[in-house]
């Protein structure tokens, strides 16, 4: 199993909408948010995650 850390600036996406990763995203520390972007352009926030969060376990297969 390969283990790689990544720091996140605040507003940077971890994983984009529409994107197939071929790896996990596991929160270590603070909070991130899912959203949606509306046709309007503002975000929609569909899920809030802390740490110990799987971010994007749902599409990883």
């Amino acid at each position: 199993m390969i283990v790689r850390e990544h720091r996140f600036a605040v507003g940077e996406d971890m994983v984009t909408e529409g994107s197939r990763p071929s790896y996990s995203t596991l929160l270590l520390d603070g909070i991130a948010a899912r959203y949606k972007v509306l046709e309007d352009g503002r975000r929609q926030i569909t899920a809030l995650h802390v740490a110990g969060d799987f971010v994007d376990l749902h599409a990883f297969r």
